[in-house]
Formats: C-alpha cells, structure tokens, sequence
C-alpha cells in the first residue's frame, strides 16, 4: 500500500536470518533508496509470533514505495541495518524501547524516555497504560567521552551542554559536546524531554481525536496536523474534494508553511543580534496568526481543515487582505534579501556546519535541510495534490548545505509560498467547501469486500514529510468513519530523521556555531519525541 499517492509500491516478506540481505540487494538495485521508518506493532493475528516489523523505503528517484514486512518473536534478536542506513539506529532503538524488541550490536540505552530505575517498561505492549515517568537521568551509556590521548593534560578536552533549557521555542533538548579548544570533538543528542505517549494514547480511540492531537503537536504550523489527517481519510476512501476547498486549503497551508520558516528565521537572527530582519520576521508571523485567528474565529487550533472539505468558508473579504499581506511581505524579502546580500556579520558567521547531500540521503534528511544541500526533492512537486501541478512556482536550491544555505532557502520558499498564495487566491473557484456526499461515499467504500482497514499517508510539511500510518481494530459492525477504533497509531515527521544528524554535522565546527545549527534545521521536538 503506498502513502496515498499514485506510485509504484513493491512489497516483500522475509525472516530476521535473510533481513539483512535483502536490504543490500535493495540498497544494489535502488541508487538512491532512502529509509523512511520502522514500523513495530503487536502481532494479534497469528500464534508463531509476537511482533511485526514493518520496512518503510523511498525510491527517491522514481517515487517509489517499498515495503519489507517480517515476524519477530519476543526472545529473538533482529539484524540491526544501521551500518545500512544509518537513520535506522533510532528507529531501531524506539522499536526497543516501545516494544522490547532486541536488535543486534545495538546499545538498550532509552531514546524517547528516560530510564526508570530498576525497572525495564515497554508501554506499547497490550494492555500497559503510558507510565508515569520518574526524575530525568543522564545515562552514563548515553555518551562515553572519548579516551584521553597519552602526554596530554587532564583538562585539555572541555564538556560542554547546551540545554535542554535553553532559549528554544521547539521545545527541550539536550547536546552534550566534547569541546577541544573552541572546536567541537564530539555530539550526541538527548531528546525525549516532552514525550507524551501519543501514539499510545490514541489506541482504542475514535478517529475523532487524531487531528485534535496533530494540531497541538505541530503547533508551528498547526493547520498540517489537521490537513494530514483529512487527507489520510480522504485517500483511505478516495473521498473527492470541492475545488474551492482545495483552492483555500492551498492557501492556509502555505501560510502554515511561512509561519514555520519565520520561526526559524526569526530564532537564527536573535542569535545573531540582527534586529532588523528579526523584526521582520515577528512581524510576518504575527500577521499570519491574526489571518488565522480570523479564519477560525479566535482560536488558533480552529480544525479548519476537515474530511471532505473544510469547517468554514471564507469570508469576501479575505481573499483582499490575503494579498495586501502577500504584497507587503514581498517588498520586505526584498529589502531583507538586499540587506544580507552584503552584511559581513551575516556572511561570516552563516557559512558554518555544512550538511553534504550524501550524508543527508544517508540519514534520511528531507524537506528544506536537504533541498539546502542540493537535492531536489519536493512532494509538492513529485505529487502535486490539489492545484499544485497548475501553479507556477519553482524549488529553491542551495549548494553546500550550510546555516546560510537553509536560512537562503527558507527565505526563497517564503517567497514561492507567497507566490503560491497570490495564485490561488486571485481565482478562488465559487462552490460548495464541503462534500455533500461525504457519508454515503464512506458507507459504500468499507462495504467493498476487499476494503482493508489499514492505510498510511504523507505530505509535504514546512520542515519535511509528515508521515501517518494506522491500523484500525477488526469490527464486521462498521457503518460510519465515527466506528474505526485505533488499534496502532503511528506519527512520524521530517525532524525526526533530521535530528539523528546534529552530532555528525556538529563535528569539528566552533562550539559558537552549535545553536545556530540548531536553530537553522529547525526541528520541532514536539514531533520528535510524540
């Protein structure tokens, strides 16, 4: 089953014992195979196993999908692939953590939660509730400080931690470094801060629930949480939307999409004491929060975007003062774009920690941090849902993959989504915003004897793919969307691949660099640690 796209989906089944070389073989055939996710959950349907783990890849090439599936027991190791794709370690890790899966030659050390003392808990296995964590503490696994060299000072390499509270609007994380001088000699991430059991806490629940938590994890660009999950059932049943919905929802997710970049922005320039383009920055995201205040009439998590269409439609007036901010907003990239072209402070310190597309692929990096380094690769483009294959806007590219190449490419795609804006609304189709026919399509779809209660999904976020993946609970009695029950809900976005990355790509840079890094790939830790 593909992600609710129109490509080509290769599925295979093997064992732990042949896992291993049937990923080289894939990784042979496919030049640019990408890992996208390992999917665990209980195996209730047969006897000879307790888990199934699931393979997700991307053909970046061709947009192809492939799926490897296998039987796991309990008291069995599983090959770990890391030294494959390296971005599966903290798949793998998780997969341990949540279900006490075993994979080999790989540390048990807890990703998402902190250890509990004396105790070993895999909240994922049937019938355990989401514990209540106790005190937050550094395991000594976690990170070994590399062995002094012979002849040297005791106090020669310096620790540094940057976090996890720290002047951070993505919410809390921890980088412990090994400093040698004012270079860095050594990264690890420690994230798992703001876990909330999300995907635990949505099991046995209604679909209902889903975009209500979405929006409150994505709170940067809280309108794709909703938009993913009504696009997830809008494939599931291939449920028609209006073409004035379309037009709107193109319109919000853009803006969606600017907020998120002004963010980053807006953070990258604070650090750098760079008032004026700061100002701009707070000054585009405050606009586009009264734009949205207004859509869904003063609540910031409106739920604008719902199965089959949308909540609300505009009023006439919105599609004017839309493009009033749009033309406002491009004289001021203008102006800032001519400001940095020529600041020496800006040049100087944004020209740091480099991502090569290689390293990035390898790690499973999309979205803006790795169009930064090169590699075109936009799902607006490659799908194009909606208007998109109609409208004329382009992918910016960078070069090396530096803190000023994503910062560049930010600013450029604030200026492609404002050109997208400016497109659509300028011919907002008249029509109804909602399908009419939303109920009895549904009904008739999951009376097909061949209706599988199983889909995933993704789109194109501000910050990478949003991923959506869920089984629903066997139930002959189903009659409406309102009766799925979630049997295994899973939640993956481009920040948690993006975030494995942070310790190689902080390698031998000045420490000074490392929360402007941090800041450039704009990762969400909400999303991360779900």
């Amino acid at each position: 089953m593909s992600f609710g796209i129109q490509s080509k989906t290769s599925d295979y089944h093997t064992n732990p014992k042949g896992l291993l070389k049937l990923v080289q073989k894939l990784k042979t055939e496919v030049p640019h195979l990408l890992l996208l996710d390992i999917f665990a959950r209980e195996n209730h349907n047969e006897e000879t196993a307790d888990f199934f783990l699931e393979y997700r890849f991307l053909d970046i090439d061709g947009l192809g999908n492939i799926n490897i599936s296998m039987s796991v027991q309990a008291d069995r190791y599983v090959p770990s692939i890391a030294e494959l794709f390296v971005n599966a370690l903290w798949c793998e890790r998780e997969a341990f953590e949540m279900y006490g899966i075993g994979f080999q030659d790989q540390s048990r050390t807890n990703l998402l939660t902190p250890t509990v003392a004396g105790a070993r808990v895999f909240p994922f296995r049937t019938q355990t509730t989401p514990p209540v964590w106790g005190p937050f503490e550094l395991d000594n696994n976690f990170f070994r400080p590399r062995s002094v060299e012979k002849n040297r000072p005791e106090n020669f390499y310096r620790w540094q931690v940057l976090g996890p509270h720290i002047a951070w609007p993505n919410g809390p994380v921890r980088i412990l470094m090994d400093t040698e001088g004012d270079y860095i000699k050594g990264a690890s991430l420690e994230i798992g801060f703001s876990h909330r059991a999300l995907e635990k806490k949505l099991e046995g629940q209604s679909v209902d629930e889903i975009a209500l938590y979405l929006e409150r994890l994505s709170y940067l660009a809280p309108h794709f949480g909703s938009f993913l999950t009504a696009y997830f059932f809008e494939t599931l049943f291939q449920i028609q939307i209006p073409e004035r919905a379309q037009g709107i929802r193109m319109a919000i997710l853009e803006m969606s999409r600017i907020m998120s970049h002004c963010t980053a922005l807006e953070n990258l320039f604070f650090t750098l004491e760079m008032s004026m383009p700061l100002t701009v920055m707070r000054w585009a995201r405050a606009k586009c929060l009264e734009i949205f205040l207004e859509l869904s009439e003063g609540n910031y998590f409106g739920e604008l975007i719902i199965v089959g269409g949308l909540k609300r439609d505009i009023s006439r007036a919105f599609p004017t003062k839309c493009l009033d901010f749009v033309h406002e907003f491009n004289n001021h990239m203008t102006s800032l774009a001519s400001y940095l072209k020529n600041n020496q402070v800006w040049l100087a310190q944004t020209q740091q920690v480099p991502l090569d597309h290689h390293l990035g692929l390898q790690y499973g990096v999309l979205g803006p941090n790795i169009r930064a380094s090169g590699i075109n690769l936009d799902f607006r483009k490659r799908i194009r849902p909606y208007f998109y294959s109609e409208i004329d806007f382009e992918v910016p590219l960078g070069v090396t993959g530096t803190i000023h190449d994503r910062a560049m490419i930010r600013m450029e795609e604030i200026r492609q989504s404002l050109r997208i804006i400016s497109q659509v609304l300028d011919h907002v189709p008249e029509g109804e915003i909602l399908n009419g026919k939303l109920h009895t399509v549904i009904a008739e779809k999951m009376a097909e004897p061949e209706f599988i209660p199983h889909h995933r999904a993704m789109v194109e976020g501000p910050e990478g793919p949003l991923m959506m993946e869920i089984y629903f609970r066997p139930n002959p009695a189903l009659k409406t969307m309102h009766d799925f029950r979630i049997e295994r809900f899973r939640f993956l976005s481009g920040g948690f691949m993006a975030a494995q990355c942070l310790s190689k790509v902080l390698m031998e840079q000045p420490f000074e660099a490392a929360l402007r890094a941090l800041y450039s790939f704009n990762i969400n830790f909400a999303e991360v640690d779900r």
